[in-house]
């Protein structure tokens, strides 16, 4: 088991090996979520907008061509506010 230290400003540093198993790099953005009892922490990574338009550009598509390219298809539809 690794331990850390929580700083004055409420950071930890993960260890490389956390880092690397989770691949966890510079910038990435990770969930934090509590188990019940409160008494531990649940760490997940979470995907990037890369991933997620890689994920969800293989999804319902079957009878049309594959989008080659999902983040400007999304970036070139207008954002309806309500």
């Amino acid at each position: 088991m690794n331990s850390v230290v929580l700083s004055s400003r409420g950071q930890l540093v993960l260890p490389a090996s956390v880092r690397r198993l989770m691949g966890l790099h510079a910038g990435d953005r990770i969930a934090v979520s509590l188990v019940e009892d409160g008494g531990a922490a649940v760490l997940r990574r979470q995907p990037t907008i890369d991933e997620i338009c890689e994920t969800t550009a293989r999804f319902g598509r079957q009878d049309k061509e594959p989008l080659e390219d999902t983040r400007a298809f999304f970036e070139s539809r207008p954002v309806s506010t309500p």
